[in-house]
């Protein structure tokens, strides 16, 4: 959902990520809520340029869900697990497998915001460069200052 709204927001469109944290027995009621809510004030005020607003929800009825929160990105990843399986036909296939691993606990971050019963938005901006390292990449004296 994110590399779509990402690619909308390349094309010059207002664009929402709405996801939901269930695969196995997804509620999308309360999820469909929020998207039309978000997709409603987007909609009236619009957003900065280049930016995309992830949502994601708690897979919760409404009255469980406990607010909508303002977070920035997490830096959790999946952990990869394979399974080593045979088939019916005696055919070695691996099944992929995991689980999402939190690296930090800070409140602020989607993921953990998510956990603890709340709606997550992040503004996201599709400009990837860090410009940090730019200024430590000056420091080799090896570029240009300026294109011609």
């Amino acid at each position: 959902t994110v590399s779509a709204a990402t690619e909308g927001v390349l094309l010059g469109i207002p664009s929402i990520a709405v996801s939901l944290d269930e695969w196995v027995n997804p509620d999308y009621g309360y999820a469909a809520k929020v998207a039309r809510q978000f997709t409603s004030l987007v909609l009236k005020n619009g957003l900065p340029r280049g930016v995309a607003l992830n949502v994601n929800v708690p897979n919760l009825k409404e009255e469980s869900v406990r607010g909508i929160y303002l977070t920035r990105q997490g830096h959790s990843y999946f952990e990869e697990v394979f399974d080593k399986r045979i088939d019916p036909r005696r055919r070695t296939y691996f099944w992929m497998d995991g689980r999402v691993v939190a690296s930090e606990e800070d409140p602020n971050l989607d993921d953990i915001a998510v956990r603890k019963k709340y709606v997550s938005v992040t503004p996201l901006h599709y400009n990837l460069t860090d410009e940090e390292s730019m200024n430590f990449l000056r420091s080799w004296e090896l570029f240009e200052n300026d294109v011609q």
